[in-house]
């Protein structure tokens, strides 16, 4: 989802500014004429939290990334993996490039590397 910028009457480009215009009273003192004045001020958009890709990546590289998109970490899961390299992400949930509110949880499946060959599954 793109943000798109609107145009004003006047042709300038209008992102989130809000002008408030001061009356003539309140900003008159003893050292200045009567003439009303304008206060611009810049109100920045909502932080939102972009998923960032860390697929295959190291576990502190990932949790970096998450933490500097507005993430936060939500669960981490072990699983064996034949392809992903011990300590690496296998997959994260949401998926990348999603938006969400500021601070949502990515949850993370962490690589245990190969199973060992002796190891027999009990069911």
């Amino acid at each position: 989802m793109r943000r798109r910028s609107r145009q004003s009457p006047l042709g300038v480009i209008v992102s989130a500014i809000v002008v408030i215009a001061l009356t003539a009273a309140a900003q008159v003192t003893a050292s200045t004429s009567a003439r009303p004045s304008i206060l611009v001020q810049h109100i920045a958009p909502p932080v939102r939290c972009r998923v960032p890709a860390v697929k295959n990546k190291p576990l502190a590289v990932a949790v970096r990334a998450i933490l500097k998109r507005h993430c936060s970490l939500g669960k981490i899961r072990l699983a064996f993996s034949k392809v992903v390299k011990k300590d690496h992400v296998i997959s994260e949930m949401p998926r990348p490039g999603t938006v969400l509110p500021n601070q949502a949880k990515v949850n993370l499946v962490i690589s245990r590397g190969r199973r060992a060959r002796g190891f027999e599954r009990r069911e």
